[in-house]
C-alpha cells in the first residue's frame, strides 16, 4: 500500500486497484476506512454508470487492475498516479492522487477507449466517520440516519423552476463532523459540473441494524456519495471529475474558511467595492421624467438614505440590445425617445451624490421579435425542441462565444464600455442562469438521456473570461444578480440575493458573502421593511432602498404600511453602517446566542468584532417588554485584547455597555475513543462541546435586548 501524508491526514491507497484503503485522521489517530471490520469497515473509491448501455462499474462489486504512472513519496507533497480499468469497461481512468499541506485532491481523468459517445454518471465512494453533516445551504445542520435517505444537491437544483430549494448548496461542500472536529468533501470550483449531489447511501439495501448481525457487505455498510450527473464520455476527450478531502477542528467554519483560502478568487472582491458599499436602488435616465430637473432632488434623497450603488436599467432599447446602433432611440421598456448624452449626463448626476452607478446588462433574455429576426440559431430549445420562454416578451438565450448571439452580447458588452466611459460598473442580470439545459446545442460536456445538451453556465463563464479582462483595465467592477453557483464567483465584486421572500435561497446564498458585500432585492420591501431589516442583519446583508416614489405594478402600499417603513427605517438603518467592510469569522465555535436570538459574528476591517441579534418575536411595533441581560458567548483570537463591549438597537437611541465576563483558557480537547465512534451523539450534544475551541470564552451580558441589537467588541489599541 502507498501512504500519502500531512500533518492532519494520511491516505493508503492499494496500487492494485486505486482504492483507498485507509484513510487515517492524524488528530485523533483513527482510520475512518478500518477496513478490516465487518460491520462499519469501508473504502474510498469510485463507480461508473454508462447510460446508454445500463452496465455499472464500481469499487464494491466489479473486478478492476490499476498499474502505476507515477509515485513521489513526500511529507505533504506526495503524489501517486494509477491508471485503472475496470473488466469490460470501454473506457479507462487514470487516478491521480495529490497530497499537499491541508488536503488530499483526488482526480479522476475518464477516457473512452470503444463504442458511441455516451452519457455517464461518476460518484466517488467515500467513508461516513460522524453522523453529523453540515453543508452551505438552508438549515444547514443535518442529522443523517442510515435507514433514512438524504441528499443536498448543488448545480441544476437552483433557480424558481426547480423544487426543493431547502436543501441545495451554492458551494460545493459538505461536512461531517463530531464534537469539536470535522472530515470535510468537496471540490474545486473550476472543475467543470453540471449536476451533483451529496448523499448517503440509504436505499432498499440499507438494513443496517444494530443486532447480532454483524457482517455486512460492503456495498451495504453506511457510506458517504458524491454524485456527479449528466456528464459524458466522448470522443478524443478526457472527463474529469475532482474531490477534495480534509481535516479540520471545527464543525465548519475552519473548512468554509479554508476552502475561501484555497479558491481565494472566487470569494474575494476588487477591494474598491468598498466604496461602493451600502443601500441598493433601481433607477433609470431620468426616472422616466422628461423634467431632468426633478430628479436632483430625488437623487439626493437616495443619497441621504444611504444608497451606495444604484442598476441603470431602461438604458437601452429591449433586451438583447443594450448599445442602439443610432443616437436616439425609442425604447421598447421607456417612453419617450432617448440619447447617449442624455444617459451619460444622468450617470454623471449619480456621481455628483457620491452615488456609484452600474450599468445593466444581460446575456440570457432576448426580446422575441429581435432575436427571433436577428439570431434564430442561438435560441435555446427544450428536449423535445421547443423554444424556452424566458422573461417577459423574451426568449432564453444561448451566448457561447461560437454563436452568433454569444459574439453579439461580447461586442455589445465592448460597446456599453466605449458607449459609457463614466459608470462604475457592470450589473450582470440573472448571472450564471443554468437550471434550463439548451438541447438545440451541445457543449462538449453535458449529456440528458444520451443525447448532447448545452449547461449554459459555461457560456457565462465562456463570455467572463473575455469581458473581465476588459472591466479591469478600465477599473470597474462587477455585480452580479442571483449568481447560480461558486464556479462563476470568480470576478464577481458585488451580490445581489434572491428576492426577500425566498428564504431556503437566501440561506444558501449567504455564503457567497463572506469577504464580498451582498444585499437582498425586495420590491415589497415596504410591505415588510421591519422583517427584511432583520433578516439582512441575520445574514449579514444590506437591504434595497426604500424609496418613497417608487410603487411598483400590483405592489400597492397601504398609508400604514409606509408609515410603519419609515419608522423601521429610522430604527434600523444605523445598524447597518456598522455592517460595511464586515467579513465573517471563519474559525472554530465563536459565537453562541441564546435560542430566542439568531445572529453571527462578523469582523470589520478595524480588527473589531460585531455580533448580530435579531428575535423574530418580538417587533419595534408591539408593546412586549425587552429581554434583560441577555448573555452570549464569543470565542476569538487575542481576547484579552478587547476589553469595551458597545450595544447599537433599534429599540433606542444611542449605546449601551455591555459588561465582559472572562473564561478560563479551554482544557485541551479530547480525541474520541474510537471504540465508542459507532453510537449516535445528539446535535446538541456535539455543539456544547465546541466550547473546547481556540481562543479564551467572552461572556457578554447585554442590558436590554428585544428586536435588533448589535454588539461592537471593542480592541485595545
Amino acid at each position: 500500500m502507498f501512504f500519502l501524508t500531512n500533518t492532519t491526514l494520511s491516505i493508503g491507497i492499494d496500487p492494485a486497484t486505486g482504492q483507498i484503503r485507509s484513510m487515517i485522521d492524524r488528530a485523533n489517530n483513527r482510520d475512518y476506512c478500518q477496513v478490516e471490520s465487518p460491520r462499519f469497515g469501508m473504502i474510498g473509491g469510485i463507480r461508473v454508470k454508462d447510460m446508454l448501455g445500463g452496465q455499472t462499474f464500481d469499487d464494491f462489486d466489479t473486478p478492476s487492475t490499476a498499474k502505476v504512472v507515477e509515485w513521489r513519496h513526500g511529507q505533504a507533497g506526495g503524489r501517486l498516479i494509477l491508471d485503472k480499468q475496470f473488466d469490460n469497461a470501454g473506457f479507462i481512468i487514470r487516478l491521480d492522487f495529490h497530497m499537499d499541506e491541508t488536503c488530499l485532491q483526488f482526480d479522476a481523468y475518464l477516457r473512452k477507449t470503444s463504442g458511441p459517445d455516451r452519457q455517464i454518471r461518476f460518484t466517488w465512494l467515500l467513508p461516513l466517520p460522524y453522523m453529523n453533516l453540515w453543508a452551505p445551504m438552508s438549515d444547514p445542520v443535518v442529522r443523517l440516519r442510515w435507514e433514512e435517505p438524504f441528499q443536498i444537491r448543488h448545480g441544476l437544483s437552483y433557480g424558481r423552476a426547480v423544487q426543493p430549494q431547502h436543501r441545495t448548496a451554492c458551494i460545493p461542500l459538505v461536512t461531517l463532523f463530531d464534537r469539536s472536529h470535522c472530515i470535510s468533501y468537496s471540490m474545486p470550483p473550476d472543475v467543470p459540473n453540471v449536476c451533483v449531489r451529496f448523499m448517503n447511501s440509504a436505499d432498499e439495501d440499507s438494513l443496517f441494524l444494530g443486532n447480532s448481525i454483524t457482517r455486512y457487505p460492503i456495498q451495504q455498510r453506511p457510506h458517504f456519495k458524491i454524485v456527479n450527473d449528466y456528464l459524458s464520455l466522448r470522443d478524443g476527450k478526457e472527463t474529469r471529475f475532482s474531490l477534495l478531502i480534509s481535516m479540520h477542528k471545527s464543525q465548519w467554519r475552519d473548512a468554509m474558511g479554508w476552502y475561501a483560502k484555497r479558491y481565494s478568487a472566487w470569494f474575494q472582491p476588487d477591494p474598491k467595492i468598498r466604496n461602493q458599499e451600502g443601500v441598493y436602488a433601481i433607477t433609470t435616465p431620468w426616472d422616466k421624467n422628461e423634467d431632468e430637473s426633478l430628479a436632483d432632488a430625488r437623487m439626493a434623497g437616495r443619497a441621504a438614505r444611504g444608497v451606495g450603488w444604484m442598476e441603470l436599467h431602461g438604458h437601452f432599447p429591449w433586451y438583447g440590445l443594450y448599445v442602439h446602433p443610432t443616437d436616439t432611440w425609442q425604447g421598447h421598456h421607456e417612453s419617450g425617445p432617448m440619447t447617449f448624452d442624455s444617459v451619460r449626463r444622468f450617470i454623471d448626476l449619480t456621481a455628483k451624490h457620491g452615488i456609484a452607478l452600474h450599468i445593466y446588462y444581460n446575456t440570457i433574455d432576448g426580446q422575441i421579435g429581435y432575436v427571433s429576426k436577428e439570431f434564430p440559431e442561438s435560441v435555446v430549445r427544450d428536449e423535445d425542441g421547443k423554444i424556452v420562454p424566458a422573461f417577459t416578451d423574451c426568449y432564453l438565450m444561448n451566448a457561447d462565444l461560437s454563436l452568433p448571439f454569444g459574439k453579439h452580447c461580447l461586442e455589445q458588452f465592448q460597446k456599453l464600455l466605449s458607449t459609457y466611459p463614466n459608470i462604475h460598473g457592470v450589473f450582470f442580470d440573472v448571472y450564471g442562469r443554468h437550471y434550463n439545459l439548451d438541447f438545440a446545442h451541445d457543449d462538449g460536456l453535458t449529456m440528458v438521456n444520451n443525447k448532447p445538451a448545452y449547461c449554459l453556465k459555461f457560456a457565462f463563464q465562456r463570455l467572463m473570461d473575455k469581458i473581465d479582462p476588459l472591466m479591469r483595465q478600465k477599473g470597474l467592477v462587477f455585480s452580479a444578480n442571483k449568481p447560480e453557483g461558486i464556479e462563476l464567483m470568480r470576478g464577481i465584486d458585488y451580490i445581489m440575493a434572491d428576492e426577500g421572500a425566498d428564504e431556503d435561497r437566501l440561506q444558501s446564498m449567504q455564503y457567497y458573502g463572506l469577504y464580498k458585500p451582498i444585499i437582498i432585492l425586495d420590491g415589497g420591501i415596504v410591505m415588510r421593511a421591519e422583517p427584511d431589516f432583520k433578516k439582512c442583519l441575520r445574514l449579514g446583508m444590506i437591504y434595497n432602498d426604500l424609496d418613497p416614489q417608487r410603487e411598483l405594478q400590483g405592489k400597492e402600499f397601504t398609508p400604514q404600511q409606509r408609515q410603519q417603513a419609515v419608522q423601521a427605517l429610522a430604527a434600523y438603518e444605523h445598524l447597518f453602517k456598522l455592517l460595511k467592510g464586515r467579513t465573517w469569522v471563519l474559525q472554530g465555535d465563536p459565537i453562541e446566542l441564546p435560542q430566542e436570538v439568531r445572529g453571527n459574528i462578523f469582523e470589520r476591517p478595524n480588527m473589531d468584532y460585531i455580533v448580530t441579534m435579531v428575535s423574530d418575536d418580538r417587533s419595534i411595533f408591539d408593546d412586549l417588554s425587552p429581554r434583560k441581560n441577555v448573555k452570549i458567548t464569543v470565542r476569538i483570537p487575542d481576547a484579552d485584547k478587547y476589553t469595551v463591549a458597545e450595544v447599537w438597537s433599534a429599540d433606542y437611541k444611542g449605546c449601551q455597555v455591555a459588561s465582559i465576563d472572562r473564561g478560563d483558557k479551554p482544557a485541551t480537547a479530547t480525541a474520541p475513543d474510537p471504540d465508542k465512534w459507532k453510537e449516535e451523539e445528539a446535535i446538541q450534544a456535539a455543539k456544547s462541546a465546541l466550547a473546547q475551541q481556540s481562543g479564551d470564552a467572552l461572556v457578554i451580558t447585554v442590558p436590554q435586548h428585544k428586536t435588533a441589537s448589535i454588539v461592537v467588541l471593542k480592541r485595545t489599541k
